[in-house]
């Protein structure tokens, strides 16, 4: 599939404005994967090495609701990541900590879940993949903070855009574990201004944000309103392109809920769901900050595609 650029593409690209010197460049992102189809996440892996970008982004849930939380699995999955030649950004799922209490996940402490998948993907402050320094919520936090363990909360920057990643979860983001996420929802909120204010202070031409929840703006957003609400007044104030990337639902969604939902009735957020579960897929992102109406373009693509494409 391929979002293609001109008319019939602007329902879903966002406008932009950015000085001639701007270079194209494009990424990937993924998430609710390998979900027990590993053999096919590596060719996708591959078929992307193949294919080339600046970086890859996978929004969480590496493994279904049901399957253990062990440590095994999760070097497993950290050793897929690595096999990535550009750098892969993560971001962690519901699946690898919230609901790791389920005796099927293996009951476990979800904290201590959450305390070994830090320990395991972010230690060293460089990606996965090929190792790129990540600026992180926990390296700026002071030494002693509560903010120094959201290290999987991230920022850096491509061609000006900058690009964030936020700990949102699905399971309403788990609001059933009242105080960790008070804390976490209160470290998201502050290091999503703090990247809209460095967005503004730097004159990006657009901001990404990545997070692993899907927001359904229909059946409400317990544990989300917040997070909603937040990225609806930052964007208000910045007025440029705004385009966040979401996993949980396992299907391709291109829309703006934030003009069609949301009290705020904004048209620069664009909106990014990804593919996943049994759909082993990845959405290429094109960036193109020169075309003022249309700067991002996008399309589904699998091993398969991404093979035939590189053939060309």
């Amino acid at each position: 599939m391929r979002v293609a650029r001109g008319a019939a593409a602007a329902a879903f690209c966002l406008l932009a404005a950015h000085g001639a010197l701007a270079q194209e460049f494009r990424f990937h992102v993924m998430g609710d994967l390998p979900y027990g189809n590993d053999a096919q996440f590596l060719k996708l892996i591959d078929a992307i090495n193949a294919r080339g970008g600046a970086f890859s982004i996978h929004l969480g849930d590496i493994k279904t609701g049901t399957t253990p939380c062990d440590d095994e699995t999760f070097l497993r999955v950290r050793g897929y990541f690595d096999r990535f030649t550009q750098p892969l950004f993560y971001t962690p799922g519901d699946n690898e900590w919230t609901d790791c209490y389920r005796a099927s996940a293996g009951v476990y402490v979800p904290t201590e879940r959450l305390a070994k998948l830090r320990e395991l993907f972010f230690a060293g402050g460089v990606t996965r993949g090929a190792p790129r320094r990540a600026d992180s919520q926990g390296a700026r936090a002071a030494a002693g903070s509560a903010r120094a363990q959201f290290v999987e909360n991230q920022r850096w920057t491509e061609q000006g855009v900058l690009f964030m990643s936020l700990h949102v979860v699905g399971s309403e983001n788990g609001v059933a574990n009242a105080a960790e996420y008070a804390e976490r929802n209160a470290a998201n909120l502050g290091w999503l201004a703090e990247g809209f204010a460095a967005a503004r202070a730097g004159n990006a031409p657009a901001v990404v944000i990545a997070m692993q929840a899907y927001f359904n703006f229909q059946r409400g957003a317990r544990g989300m309103q917040d997070t909603i609400d937040a990225i609806a007044r930052e964007a208000a104030a910045y007025r440029k392109p705004v385009l966040v990337l979401q996993g949980d639902g396992h299907r391709l969604l291109i829309d703006r809920p934030w003009l069609d939902r949301h009290p705020a009735k904004l048209a620069n957020i664009t909106r990014v769901m990804v593919p996943g579960d049994q759909q082993v897929a990845a959405v290429e992102v094109t960036v193109d900050t020169t075309q003022a109406a249309t700067p991002f373009a996008f399309r589904v693509v699998s091993a398969l595609n991404l093979a035939e494409n590189d053939r060309k």
